[in-house]
C-alpha cells in the first residue's frame, strides 16, 4: 500500500463505500504525497480516483492539494461520469492572510450531482414519495474573517455566496419523476441566488482536522433580497457547536458532540432549505431525506482507535466510530 518514492510517498488504496442514494461504490486511489526534504512537511497530494456504480457508471475523477504555506491551503477537483454526473472545483484556504491572522477562504465550483432526493417538505414526508431529481448549479462564494483582538480563538466573518441552480429529473430506475410528483416545486429554467450574510466564531480545537480536543462555534445570519442579484427573499439564521473530549493524553478514545440549529424565513426554493440527512447529519438516512424551514439536529460519537502504525512516514489509524 505505501512506496516510499525520492519526493514523498505513494499510498494505493481501495475504495469501497455505500451511500443510501448512491449504493454501493467501488475502485481505486493512488494517492502520491509530495514533502519538502527538510521538514517532510507535505507540500502537494495528487488524488486520481477510478469508480465504479451500476447506478452513474464509470466516474474517473482528479484531486489536487497545493499547500503553499503551513496556514494556507489550493484545492482543484474535476472528474466526470458516463452518465450525468460532472464537477470543476478550485478552492483556495487561508488562515493568516497578509500575515495578519485574517482568514479567507475563496470557492468557485461547477456541479451536476445525479443522486439527489426529495420527499417533500415537513418531517412527516413518507418514504413512498421517493424522487430523484439532478442537481445543476454554478456556485461562486467568499468569506473574510477577522479576529476580535490579538491571538483571540474569537474571529468575526463577513461573507458572500451566490448561486446559479437549475433542477430536472433523475434517472434513478424505479423512482417517480420528480418534475410529476411536485411540480410545484420544479422551477423553470435557472434560479439565481445572492445570500450575504456575518458570522461570529469561536475555535480552540488542537488540529481542524484530526481534531482530539477542544470546541468550536459557529453562529450566523444571512439574508437574500429579491433583485439584488437574487429570485427571492428570505433571511437565514442559526449556530453549530462541537465540542471534542480526550479521553487520555495518548488520544486513544475521543468523544465528539454536536449540536445544530438553522431556520429560514420567507421564501427559498426547496434545495435552499435547512436539511437532515447525509453523512453530517442524520446518517442512517440519504442526503436530503428531511427537508423544511428548520432543523434541529444533536450528533454524539465516539472514536476508537484499534490499531496505529507508521509506515512510509504515514501514521495510519484503524478506527471504529459508532455513533
Amino acid at each position: 500500500i505505501f512506496k516510499r518514492t525520492k519526493k514523498g510517498i505513494l499510498v494505493r488504496l481501495p475504495i469501497i463505500d455505500t451511500d443510501p442514494n448512491r449504493g454501493h461504490t467501488i475502485g481505486v486511489m493512488p494517492i502520491w504525497i509530495i514533502q519538502e526534504k527538510e521538514s517532510d512537511r507535505i507540500q502537494q497530494i495528487h488524488a486520481p480516483s477510478f469508480t465504479g456504480n451500476r447506478t452513474y457508471g464509470f466516474v474517473p475523477t482528479y484531486r489536487y492539494f497545493y499547500y503553499p504555506t503551513p496556514d494556507s491551503a489550493v484545492t482543484f477537483r474535476t472528474g466526470a461520469s458516463f452518465q450525468e454526473e460532472r464537477e470543476v472545483l478550485g478552492q483556495y484556504e487561508n488562515s493568516n492572510f497578509l500575515q495578519r491572522r485574517l482568514e479567507l477562504t475563496y470557492k468557485v465550483q461547477y456541479n451536476v450531482d445525479g443522486a439527489r432526493r426529495f420527499y417533500g417538505t415537513g418531517a412527516n414526508t413518507a418514504s413512498a414519495n421517493e424522487t430523484n431529481y439532478i442537481e445543476d448549479i454554478i456556485l461562486h462564494s467568499i468569506s473574510i474573517g477577522v479576529p476580535l483582538y490579538r491571538d483571540s480563538p474569537w474571529k468575526i466573518h463577513a461573507s458572500n455566496r451566490v448561486t446559479s441552480q437549475r433542477v430536472r429529473n433523475g434517472r434513478v430506475p424505479g423512482l417517480p419523476a420528480f418534475n410529476s410528483l411536485f411540480s410545484e416545486h420544479a422551477p423553470i429554467g435557472r434560479e439565481q441566488n445572492n445570500e450575504s450574510g456575518v458570522r461570529l466564531t469561536y475555535d480552540s480545537r488542537d488540529h481542524t482536522v484530526t481534531t482530539t480536543e477542544g470546541a468550536t462555534l459557529n453562529t450566523t445570519a444571512a439574508t437574500s433580497i429579491r433583485g439584488f442579484a437574487s429570485s427571492q427573499d428570505f433571511q437565514r439564521y442559526g449556530f453549530d457547536g462541537r465540542l471534542f473530549y480526550k479521553w487520555s493524553k495518548n488520544p486513544t478514545q475521543v468523544t465528539s458532540s454536536q449540536l445544530k440549529y438553522e431556520q429560514l424565513r420567507g421564501r427559498a426554493p426547496f434545495w435552499l432549505m435547512p436539511s437532515l440527512g447525509g453523512k453530517y447529519s442524520l446518517r442512517a438516512y440519504g442526503a436530503g431525506r428531511y427537508v423544511d424551514q428548520g432543523a434541529l439536529s444533536f450528533n454524539l460519537e465516539h472514536r476508537v482507535t484499534l490499531l496505529n502504525f507508521k509506515a512510509a512516514g504515514v501514521t495510519t489509524d484503524l478506527e471504529v466510530a459508532p455513533f
